[in-house]
């Protein structure tokens, strides 16, 4: 692989960090700090200090997920979660609101940012409003610190007493479909983390998802373990925050969930205050039934974990609606219902697990992740990037993407049967979902009805999730096209302008963050101003808000009606391009 230097990725002289921390003082010291209605009938400071009344005293915290886009709506189910839980004698202790990826987009970049399916806040007042709607705490991680709106969203976010702020792991992984200033992208997220380090007394917490960052791209779970040190040595000894690491959405096995926590605790030195643990959402199917056995599997082997050794993460119960559409309040209340039942069983099995080898696993994890850990460090300081200051790290990282991370610093013997060079130590449980899923397509691929020789093929996604990208490029060049991949994050211009410059004749698009009848929109619009004649085809979860409407709706006949080719299987694209073509 290419041997790279500083001067590849800095481009200007980003100040020390002891000159981030006087900087970040400046900035905050006239911010407001709200209290939410969670602290204060609880009675403490920060979800910190509750999180560690639950590790003193063995008590399991809960999170749920709440996607309206409509502050009114949010509110409203926030309340009446809590009147309707209280009523069945259960609890929620946090709630996270999922902001809408133009939340990060700053007021100079407005004119290109397309609106998904989130959350869009448009005032201080609505900021506030969620922290006072219910006791719950109130969790701002996506689209906050990382974003091209670190410091205001930040700002906004203390405001309304929030306490954990996210999503470190996004800064690395989230990119925008125009150019903006990356430097100042990278320095304001810096800032933000120091003002985050400045209230660590107060009990702020950085909220960190792995698996939206690059340990959704990593193939060997040691390497996902050292990126956490990585972040660890960025956030804490660096820029002096408290960090608290979330996990889960790509872990399918209870006992690896268990075994990686305590792992992360390891590093933590026993003093985490972990955010949640996500739902094991990449065993999600549109079969509601089958996403019962996933979510009780998951959640059982979580609690479990939490029992034997307390980290502070919540639980995360995901309705079984998740991979379908957005859950609605009624089927959250269900989640939430389901995960306070199973507690008692939690409690009950705990004692009967074989801990020895759980820990003989964490032990693997660590050893590896040490030695991946030292590699990447050194790998970084051999390039010239100055290891004291963590804006010339995390650009670089950003830079290098994580299979360069991966196959230049990884453990595993090098070979290319892999998507990132190297045999995994220990492969995640994506790698493994992707193998399963990829196999099935094969044994459903006909070779004689799927022969796409000499087709050019643009392939992209809408957002950040790009599995089903990953699994349909793979299909497509068993079947002899000629793909173009332009990545996650895709504007519908660069799509266009691909597909005009390599004459190709298909568009393929993958889409899960609530914006497939905008973006197809957009495509037809450029394509059309560029004089490009190629057909679109659209899968993964082709849905959108209506105009007025706080869930987003299934979008498919509207696709098709605009002469978008919507499929939902990937083995079955070959033979479909194909006959599109005939």
């Amino acid at each position: 692989m290419k041997a790279y230097s500083k001067q590849d990725f800095i481009t200007t002289e980003f100040p020390s960090v002891q000159k981030m921390i006087e900087l970040a003082k400046e900035i905050s010291k006239d911010w407001e700090y709200g209290q939410t209605a969670f602290c204060r009938e609880r009675g403490v400071d920060s979800e910190r200090a509750f999180k560690e009344q639950c590790k003193t005293e063995n008590r399991i915290s809960r999170h749920a997920a709440i996607g309206y886009n409509s502050v009114e709506e949010t509110c409203s189910a926030m309340k009446w979660l809590y009147e309707e839980l209280e009523k069945k004698d259960c609890t929620l202790d946090r709630v996270g609101v999922l902001l809408d990826v133009s939340m990060g987009i700053s007021d100079e970049y407005k004119d290109h940012a397309m609106v998904g399916s989130g959350l869009v806040l448009h005032s201080e007042e609505e900021w506030v409003a969620l922290g006072q709607a219910a006791p719950f705490m109130i969790h701002f991680g996506d689209n906050m610190i990382g974003s091209l709106r670190s410091l205001e969203n930040l700002q906004l976010a203390f405001k309304a007493g929030t306490t954990s702020v996210g999503n470190f792991s996004q800064y690395f992984s989230y990119s925008y479909p125009f150019q903006y200033d990356m430097n100042k992208r990278t320095l304001d997220a810096c800032l933000a983390i120091c003002i985050m380090g400045l209230n660590k007394e107060r009990g702020m917490v950085m909220h960190s998802n792995l698996d939206d960052g690059f340990a959704a791209a990593f193939n060997d779970l040691v390497t996902v373990l050292a990126w956490a040190r990585v972040e660890k040595y960025l956030a804490e000894d660096l820029m002096k925050a408290k960090l608290g690491h979330c996990f889960g959405n790509l872990f399918s096995s209870p006992i690896l969930r268990m075994t990686f926590s305590l792992a992360l605790d390891e590093i933590n030195g026993g003093d985490s205050c972990g955010t949640m643990i996500y739902g094991n959402t990449t065993d999600y199917t549109r079969d509601f039934v089958r996403n019962n056995a996933v979510v009780n599997g998951y959640i059982l082997g979580d609690m479990i974990g939490q029992i034997h050794r307390p980290t502070g993460h919540a639980m995360s119960s995901v309705p079984v609606s998740e991979a379908a559409r957005i859950p609605t309040k009624e089927e959250i209340l269900d989640a939430q219902v389901m995960s306070n039942e199973i507690e008692r069983y939690a409690r009950a099995f705990e004692p009967y697990v074989n801990w020895a080898k759980v820990e003989e696993d964490k032990q693997r994890l660590l050893q590896g992740a040490d030695v991946v850990y030292g590699n990447i460090m050194k790998g970084l300081a051999d390039m010239g990037i100055d290891m004291k200051n963590p804006a010339e790290i995390m650009i670089t990282c950003k830079e290098l993407g994580p299979e360069y991370l991966e196959r230049s610093f990884g453990l595993g013997e090098p070979s290319e049967e892999y998507a990132n060079g190297r045999k995994p130590i220990w492969p995640t449980d994506m790698v493994r979902s992707l193998e399963k899923i990829q196999n099935q397509c094969f044994r459903n691929f006909n070779p004689d009805k799927s022969d796409l020789a000499g087709l050019k093929v643009i392939l992209c996604a809408t957002d950040i999730h790009e599995f089903g990208k990953v699994v349909v490029g793979n299909v497509l060049r068993r079947a002899n096209a000629r793909i173009f991949d332009i990545g996650r994050d895709a504007s519908p211009g660069e799509a266009a302008e691909m597909a005009l410059e390599t004459d190709s004749h298909v568009i393929l698009v993958s889409s899960y963050n609530g914006i497939a009848r905008t973006f197809a929109k957009a495509l037809l619009r450029q394509m059309e101003d560029l004089g490009v004649e190629a057909e679109i085809f659209m899968g993964g979860l082709l849905n959108e808000n209506d105009e007025g409407g706080n869930i987003p709706v299934d979008v498919t006949e509207e696709l098709e009606a605009m002469g978008v080719h919507c499929v939902k299987e990937a083995e079955s694209l070959p033979a479909e391009i194909k006959r599109v073509f005939a």
